[in-house]
């Protein structure tokens, strides 16, 4: 619910907790009170004010229709310029003032305090699927916790399939690390029919967040994306890079039992796509081969291939 304070409008989300007992229950309630006393105390009025401003520019940006993707390439190990071609859809706000491009990790938290991720996810969806129209691309796309349960998303991602003539199987999901309950009925449910119709599914983030090795079994996934931390100076020669060639040989050793493929994002140096290859990292992902662009070129060489 939201409620307004001269001209700000202000979103408000309420929880209540139960508790079965209470040694002294007034004293519970008096630290409480005094708790809220000195938060009122404290000088928040700035980052309130920079709080209410950042989702006074999201909301515009969505009103104004300034949300659009951009696409990252995906390349495969054994040929980097192989078909289909794969990319990550990210997304992206223009600034409505400024024009500048804000990027997920300044507007991420507005879009989820004002209840705009379904909104955001199908933008992108619809987006990224008319850009590829027409083609074998495939692309990979981020999702929620509320589109895992929102009743209508299979529905929806048909429709876009049907409305741009493209196969269930050129669209990848990938289940954030952020999402805490993917056992929650529907949620089971909606990655069921996803995979009946052809589309394929993503750990993202290995071994972040809620992204556990638990996530590698009994869900019928196709791709396991490690995160950016365990690829970031994976060529170092000390004992932190050595503890993450570690991390990931286990993690593609799961991966592989499970019938999943592998693909390492972050990638940023030579030296570091060299050991992934030598890891028999499936698919490669980062700056050194491919920046996100708002388009899809036909130049299919990368930096390697330079």
């Amino acid at each position: 619910m939201e409620f307004h304070l001269s001209d700000e409008k202000i979103p408000l989300t309420f929880s209540t907790s139960i508790t079965e007992h209470v040694s002294d229950a007034n004293e519970t309630i008096i630290r409480a009170y005094d708790g809220i006393q000195r938060l009122r105390h404290e000088k928040k009025t700035d980052e309130y004010r920079v709080n209410l401003e950042t989702q006074k520019i999201v909301e515009k940006a969505f009103e104004r229709n300034l949300v659009f993707p951009e696409f990252q390439e995906i390349f495969r190990s054994t040929l980097l310029s192989s078909f289909p071609r794969k990319f990550e859809v990210l997304a992206r706000i223009v600034h409505p003032d400024t024009h500048e491009t804000l990027y997920p990790w300044y507007f991420l938290w507005a879009v989820e305090s004002l209840w705009l991720q379904r909104r955001l996810t199908r933008e992108m969806i619809t987006r990224g699927a008319a850009a590829v129209s027409g083609t074998f691309h495939e692309l990979s796309f981020n999702i929620t916790q509320q589109d895992l349960i929102d009743e209508t998303f299979v529905e929806f991602i048909k429709g876009v399939c049907f409305r741009f003539s493209l196969h269930p199987d050129q669209f990848i999901f990938e289940i954030l690390e952020r999402i805490r309950n993917i056992t929650h009925p529907q949620a089971v449910q909606t990655l069921k029919q996803l995979r009946e119709f052809g589309n394929k599914i993503a750990v993202d983030d290995f071994w972040t967040g809620e992204s556990g090795i638990h996530r590698l079994t009994g869900k019928g996934f196709h791709y396991l994306k490690v995160a950016g931390e365990y690829v970031k100076w994976i060529d170092w020669d000390d004992d932190e890079s050595d503890a993450k060639r570690t991390f990931l040989e286990i993690a593609i050793y799961g991966a592989r039992k499970n019938h999943m493929e592998v693909i390492a994002e972050w990638v940023e140096t030579k030296d570091e796509l060299n050991v992934l290859k030598g890891l028999w990292v499936d698919y490669f992902q980062g700056f050194y081969l491919a920046r996100p662009k708002p388009f899809i070129s036909d130049d299919i060489w990368s930096n390697e291939q330079k």
